[in-house]
C-alpha cells in the first residue's frame, strides 16, 4: 500500500528506507515478516504512517486520517532534521558528544508527554522484559522527538553510574534480577542529585608520562576512567573513538557540577607529559 501510494518499485522503496532489496522482496512474498528495525526505518522515512497500523494492523494507515479507534501516534515521533529543532548546526559542522548531565527539571506537562510516548512505544514494539534506552530531543516548541530506541542499557556510564548516583536506583542490579526472573524490582528514587560526566577529549601527542589520577579524586569526583597507557597516541577528538576516558562528578548544583568536571578534565590534560 505504501509502495503504491508513493509509486515506488521494490528496489526504490528499499533504498528509500535504507534496507536491502532482498529484505523487501522476502516481506512481499510472505517469506519473512518485517522486523522491528525495518518498521522503525519505514516509519522514520514515512512518518505520516500510523505506527500502530504498521505494528499491529489496527487503526488507520495514515496519521492524517480520522480514527475511530483509540491508540496510535498522531504526530511524527522520529526526528529527521526537522527545521524547528533547537541547537541546529550546519551540515558541515561536526557534532561531538563531550559531556552528559542529569536532566533539567522540565514542566510537568512535558514530562507527562514524554512518559506517555516512551510507555506507548515500548508497548507497540513489544518489549516486555529488560532495559530500554531511548534518546530524545525537544524542539523549540518543546515537542519531543525520538532519535533512537533500543532494547539495551544506556551507555557512557548512564546505567552503571549516572542512574544510581543521581537517583539511588541500582539499575544494573534490577536488570540482572529481571534476567533471572525475580520480581522484587526497585525503581523508586531515593534522592535527587546532580551528575555530570565529561569525556576526556585531550590535546594530541604520544603519552610519555601519566599523572597519579588519585590526586584528582575528592568527595564529588566519583570516578576517573582513563583508557590510554604510556606510549599510546592521543588523537584529535572527533568522535567517541578518540576519547581517552571519562570523568564522573556528583553535586547539588548542576552548573557547579559541570564546572567541576571540566576543571578536572583540564588538570588532567595539563598534567599529562607528551612527546610529538
Amino acid at each position: 500500500m505504501i509502495m503504491d501510494r508513493e509509486q515506488l518499485t521494490a528496489g526504490a522503496f528499499a533504498e528509500s528506507i535504507d534496507v536491502a532489496q532482498a529484505t523487501i522482496s522476502h516481506i512481499l512474498s510472505s517469506r519473512n515478516n518485517p522486523s522491528t528495525e525495518v518498521i522503525l526505518k519505514l516509519h522514520k522515512r514515512y512518518n505520516d504512517i500510523n505506527l500502530e497500523w504498521l505494528l499491529t494492523g489496527k487503526g488507520n494507515m495514515s496519521n492524517n486520517s480520522p480514527s475511530t479507534e483509540d491508540g496510535g501516534f498522531d504526530y511524527p515521533l522520529f526526528a529527521d532534521n526537522p527545521e524547528n529543532l533547537s541547537n541546529e548546526t550546519s551540515a558541515s559542522e561536526n557534532r561531538k558528544e563531550i559531556a552528559l548531565e542529569t536532566a533539567q527539571k522540565l514542566p510537568r506537562e512535558i514530562e507527562s508527554k514524554i512518559e506517555e510516548i516512551v510507555s506507548r512505544l515500548i508497548r507497540e514494539i513489544g518489549i516486555k522484559n529488560g532495559p530500554v534506552n531511548m534518546d530524545m530531543i525537544l524542539s523549540k516548541e518543546n515537542e519531543p522527538y525520538i532519535v533512537d530506541v533500543g532494547a539495551r542499557m544506556g551507555g557512557n556510564a548512564i546505567t552503571s553510574h549516572i542512574v544510581p548516583h543521581s537517583k539511588g536506583i541500582d539499575h544494573v542490579g534490577n536488570i540482572i534480577k529481571l534476567a533471572m526472573g525475580e520480581k522484587d524490582i526497585d525503581l523508586e528514587p531515593k534522592f535527587d542529585r546532580c551528575i555530570a560526566t565529561r569525556i576526556l577529549d585531550l590535546d594530541e601527542g604520544i603519552i610519555k608520562e601519566l599523572p597519579d589520577f588519585k590526586k584528582y579524586m575528592d568527595d564529588n569526583v566519583i570516578e576517573i576512567c582513563f583508557e590510554k597507557s604510556v606510549g599510546d597516541k592521543i588523537e584529535k577528538y572527533i568522535s567517541d573513538a578518540q576519547r581517552c576516558g571519562l570523568i564522573i562528578v556528583k553535586g547539588t548544583d548542576i552548573e557547579k557540577t559541570k564546572k567541576k568536571a571540566l576543571e578536572v578534565r583540564n588538570r588532567i590534560n595539563r598534567d599529562i607529559v607528551r612527546e610529538w
